[in-house]
C-alpha cells in the first residue's frame, strides 16, 4: 500500500521539467528587460493600465 508521501513525491518528480522551463523563460525575460529598459517600461505601464481597466 502506498503512503501519501510516496504519492506526493511521485507526482512531483513526474513533472520535473515544468519548473525548469518556467525558470528558463524568466531568465530570457530578464535579459530582454535589461537590454531594452524603455520598451520594458512601456510594456509594464500598458500591462498595469489594462489590469486596472
Amino acid at each position: 500500500m502506498e503512503t501519501s508521501f510516496l504519492k506526493t513525491i511521485r507526482n512531483s518528480v513526474k513533472y520535473w521539467y515544468i519548473p525548469l522551463l518556467v525558470g528558463i523563460f524568466f531568465v530570457v525575460v530578464a535579459i530582454v528587460v535589461f537590454s531594452s529598459p524603455a520598451g520594458s517600461l512601456m510594456a509594464l505601464s500598458l500591462l498595469f493600465a489594462l489590469s486596472f481597466y
